[in-house]
C-alpha cells in the first residue's frame, strides 16, 4: 500500500500545528530529549513543560545531573510524581558519565542498558534526538494505529499487529516528525474517551467510519492496592515525601511526619502501619533515611 498521501497530510498538519515544548527543536539536544522522556513516562506533558526549564537551571548538563544527591533530585522533582523516577534519572546520568564518557548513547542496546529506559524510551530517544529511522510506539500511537486499522485492543493479537504496522507505515526519512505528530494527534483528537474524530487530520480511519465496531479500551483486572484509612499507600508515600521536601534541611520526628500527613495525632495503629509499610518502601526506593533509635525521618542525602 502506498502511504504517500497519508505521510504528506500528517507531516503538513504537524508543520502548521505542532505543540510547542521546550525540549522540541529542529536540532534537539539529546540531553533535553532524555530528560523529557523520563519526565513524560507518568506525567502529563503540560505539567512537564512548566517544570522543564526550572529543572534545566538546576541541572544544565548530564554531568551536573550525575552529581546530584538523592535529596536534591527529590526536591527538584516536586510536582512530577513518582519520586523514584528522579533517583533512576540521576543513576542513568551516572551510568552515562561512567560508561559512555558523558555521551548519551545513540544505539538501541546501549540505551536499554541505562537505568529506567525501556523499549519505548530507547526508540523515542533514537528517533527524536538522533533522527534514526526507527518506529516508536507510545500509548497514543498504539491507540491511533488500532483505530485507523480497525483492530480490537482487547484481542491478544493486536499488540503484534500494531508492531508490524508501526515498522511499515512511518516515513523512513522522517521518523521524528511523524511520531511526534501522531503523539500530538493522539493527545488532542484521538483520545481514549470521547475522541474528536471530526477534527482529526488523519484522512482515513476505520474507527471514525464506524466506532461501534471496535473495542478501544482493554479490559483490566482490578488491581488491589495496599491501603490505609481508605487511601492507597502510594498516596501516603507521596504525602510523606512532600512534607519532607518542603522542610528538608533537618528532617523530622516520625510522630511529626505522621501528624502532618494524617492531619491528626497518630495512634499506635498509625505508627505501626507507618513503620511497617511506608518507611521500608521509601527506604527501598532510596528516598528517605530513618533512624530507628530516635525515630528521625529525613530525605536521603
Amino acid at each position: 500500500m502506498d502511504y504517500t498521501f497519508l505521510h504528506s497530510t500528517i507531516l503538513q498538519w504537524f508543520d502548521n500545528n505542532q505543540k510547542e515544548y521546550p525540549w522540541r527543536s529542529e536540532d534537539p539536544d539529546p540531553y533535553h530529549v532524555l530528560l523529557s522522556e523520563y519526565m513524560l513516562q507518568q506525567t502529563q506533558a503540560s505539567r512537564i513543560a512548566l517544570k522543564f526549564p526550572e529543572f534545566l537551571i538546576s541541572f544544565p548538563t548530564i554531568e551536573t545531573l550525575s552529581k546530584a544527591t538523592n535529596a536534591q533530585m527529590i526536591i527538584a522533582w516536586q510536582g512530577m510524581g513518582y519520586n523514584n523516577r528522579a533517583i533512576r534519572l540521576r543513576d542513568c546520568a551516572k551510568h552515562i558519565m561512567d560508561t559512555f564518557n558523558g555521551n548519551i548513547p545513540s544505539n538501541y542496546s546501549d540505551l536499554l542498558s541505562l537505568p529506567g529506559i525501556g523499549t519505548y524510551t530507547a526508540s523515542a530517544i533514537l528517533s527524536f534526538a538522533f533522527k534514526h529511522n526507527i518506529s516508536v510506539i507510545d500509548i497514543n500511537i498504539y491507540r491511533i494505529y488500532s483505530r485507523v486499522f480497525g483492530l480490537d485492543i482487547q484481542d491478544a493479537k493486536t499488540k503484534n499487529e500494531v508492531r508490524t504496522i508501526a515498522e511499515y507505515i512511518y516515513p523512513k526519512d522522517n521518523s521524528s516528525s511523524w511520531h511526534q505528530a501522531l503523539m500530538d494527534i493522539g493527545s488532542s483528537f484521538c483520545k481514549a474517551q470521547n475522541p474528536k474524530c471530526t477534527l482529526c487530520p488523519i484522512p482515513d480511519c476505520l474507527y471514525r467510519n464506524n466506532p461501534s465496531l471496535y473495542n478501544m479500551k482493554p479490559a483490566k483486572s482490578k488491581k488491589i492496592e495496599a491501603s490505609f484509612r481508605n487511601k492507597p499507600n502510594r498516596i501516603w508515600r507521596g504525602k510523606t515525601i512532600e512534607f519532607l521536601r518542603n522542610d528538608h534541611q533537618l528532617g523530622h520526628d516520625l510522630h511529626d511526619v505522621l501528624h502532618s500527613i494524617l492531619q491528626q495525632n497518630p495512634n499506635e495503629i498509625d505508627i505501626e502501619w507507618f513503620k511497617e509499610s511506608i518507611i521500608p518502601s521509601l527506604i527501598k526506593d532510596q528516598l528517605i533515611e530513618y533512624n530507628a533509635e530516635n525515630n528521625h525521618v529525613s530525605l536521603k542525602g
